[in-house]
């Protein structure tokens, strides 16, 4: 069976590092530091808990997790994110008229 349009994307865009690529962007509020979920069999997220929610923690018998700490700066290098098997190219153009 071939993958779904999900998994071939986060497959495709694992290479980058930066964790798992979701095809269809998830709001801040759905997805964000600190919550705890699964992707089910159509590549959609499931929330289980927010760790950021002390009561929720409480609730589930977890004792909440200390504040995180601020992460010392990265460089990062901006511009296009593909797949190891699609290229960038640019091309520049110019004319004169008079």
């Amino acid at each position: 069976m071939a993958p779904s349009l999900q998994q071939e994307y986060s497959q495709q865009m694992k290479h980058h590092g930066y964790g798992h690529a979701f095809y269809e962007p998830k709001p801040y509020t759905d997805i964000q530091p600190g919550m705890c979920g699964y992707l089910d069999a159509g590549g959609n997220w499931t929330r289980m808990i927010d760790l950021g929610d002390g009561n929720a923690c409480a609730r589930q018998g977890f004792t909440p997790p200390r504040p995180p700490e601020r992460a010392r700066p990265e460089e990062r290098a901006w511009g296009p994110k593909v797949s190891e098997n699609v290229t960038s190219k640019r091309a520049s153009v110019s004319a004169g008229v008079s």
